[in-house]
């Protein structure tokens, strides 16, 4: 239940008032008053001042031991921060070397690429022309006591022994050697070379290839060829050096220019020069005149 408040009257304030003065003029009763009441508020005082001065010692020591924690957090992380720059700055440092290395590297492989490898690649093409150049001419001087003689009928039954009293007779009739002479020329070997892509049914028959026991006889057959009369009834045997397959092709395609040449009215010759085979032409009615070298842009 709510109690209603109560203002004073005007006699209850004078009342009250002389009730404060009357009190104020008995001095023992007041001092006993005041004393009591200045040693209730100084006990009272100086419990509250003890009280605030714990509070304020236990916050002091919150407060350093919060201070002490926190510097050690803050040392703590710095060396944290510190070792991690030293790490970063140690990566840096690998990755810079790193780079450089591969720098290095890739300038020393372009190196190799551009300058070493065409260098090395230049060498060994001219070693190799040079070994190339060795072997033909070894196989060049292999095959000179042979001769290849195109134009040689071929039955169909031919054995070797035919095949050697053939190339006899062959011998004085196409080349015009005496028969004393023709005995005594002796064969290293003589047989047929099958032609490579020979087409089917032509009448051609497959060279014979001979290798001389003497230079002798082999550079008169090839004497008594250049000098013997020319057959009007019939096409006689022809003989040519051996040579290695390249040379045999180059001189296939001179022996093709040396028919036109000879259709327009020129004497021609074949020959080797080291591992060059060459053709040569001059005017049939000028025996005496210099051999001129064809090639196919000034015959």
């Amino acid at each position: 239940m709510k109690t209603r408040s109560h203002k004073p009257t005007q006699q209850e304030t004078i009342l009250h008032h002389f009730a404060t003065s009357t009190t104020s003029t008995a001095p023992t009763c007041t001092r006993s008053t005041d004393n009591n009441a200045t040693t209730h508020n100084a006990m009272a005082g100086t419990t509250n001042n003890d009280q605030d001065s714990v509070s304020n010692t236990e916050l002091k020591e919150i407060m350093l031991r919060m201070e002490s924690n926190f510097t050690k957090q803050m040392d703590a992380l710095k060396r944290e921060v510190s070792d991690i720059n030293k790490k970063v700055e140690k990566n840096k440092t690998d990755i810079s070397d790193i780079i450089t290395s591969v720098e290095d590297n890739v300038q020393e492989t372009s190196n190799i690429v551009n300058n070493i490898i065409p260098e090395l690649k230049a060498a060994c093409d001219e070693q190799l022309a040079v070994l190339a150049k060795e072997a033909k001419l070894k196989e060049l001087h292999d095959r000179k006591p042979n001769l290849l003689f195109y134009g040689v009928p071929q039955p169909a039954d031919e054995t070797a022994g035919d095949l050697v009293d053939k190339m006899r007779l062959i011998f004085r009739t196409d080349f015009g050697l005496t028969e004393e002479t023709v005995d005594n020329i002796y064969f290293g070997a003589i047989h047929r070379l099958p032609r490579k892509n020979k087409p089917e049914g032509t009448a051609a028959p497959d060279p014979v290839i001979i290798r001389f026991c003497s230079m002798i006889d082999r550079d008169g057959i090839l004497t008594q060829q250049r000098v013997r009369p020319f057959f009007k009834d019939r096409k006689p045997v022809m003989a040519y050096t051996d040579l290695p397959v390249s040379m045999k092709q180059q001189r296939s395609q001179l022996v093709q220019h040396a028919k036109t040449l000879r259709r327009n009215g020129n004497n021609t010759r074949i020959r080797t020069m080291g591992l060059d085979v060459i053709l040569e032409y001059r005017d049939k009615h000028n025996r005496r005149g210099d051999w001129m070298r064809y090639t196919p842009n000034n015959p």
